[in-house]
C-alpha cells in the first residue's frame, strides 16, 4: 500500500481500487456467461427427485388406465385400480402432514418430534398426528 501525505489521497486512492475491482468482477461475470443459457423442456429445471415422483405419478396413471381397458379378474382388478389410488391418496396426504407441521409452531421441541416421526414412521406417525399432534399446536392470536 503506498504512503498518503492526506486522508483526501487516502479516500481517492481508494475509490479508484474500488472502482477497478467491481470493473474486474463485471468483466468476469460477463466473461463466464455472455448469455443465459437456453433450456429445453421444463424438465430441466426438475430436481431428480422430482422427476422420479413425475414417473411414479406416470406409472400409475397408466396402471389406471390398463385397469379400464384391459378387463382383468378377481385380485388383479383390485390391485391394478384401487393400489395407484391409495398410493397417491397416501403420498399427498404424507405431504400435506410435513407442510402442515413445517408451518406451524408447536410446545417445546415437538416440530422436530413430529418431524422425524412422520417422516421415518409415516403411517403410523400421520394417524398419531392427526390425534395428538394438531392439539399441540401453538395456536395464533
Amino acid at each position: 500500500m503506498p504512503e498518503f501525505k492526506t486522508k483526501e489521497e487516502y479516500e481517492n486512492w481508494k475509490s479508484k481500487k474500488l472502482e477497478e475491482s467491481l470493473k474486474k468482477a463485471t468483466n468476469k461475470r460477463e466473461e463466464v456467461s455472455p448469455m443465459p443459457q437456453q433450456r429445453g423442456a421444463w424438465g430441466d429445471k426438475l430436481s431428480k427427485k422430482w422427476k422420479v415422483v413425475l414417473l411414479v405419478i406416470g406409472v400409475l396413471i397408466s396402471l389406471q388406465i390398463m385397469g379400464l381397458f384391459f378387463k382383468f379378474k378377481g385380485i388383479t382388478q383390485i390391485l391394478v385400480v384401487l393400489f395407484p389410488l391409495l398410493l397417491i391418496a397416501y403420498v399427498v396426504l404424507w405431504l400435506y402432514v410435513l407442510i402442515d407441521i413445517l408451518r406451524h409452531e408447536f410446545t417445546g421441541s415437538n416440530k422436530v418430534i413430529w418431524l422425524l416421526l412422520v417422516i421415518f414412521i409415516p403411517i403410523l406417525g400421520q394417524i398419531l398426528y392427526f390425534i395428538i399432534g394438531q392439539k399441540q399446536k401453538i395456536k395464533k392470536k
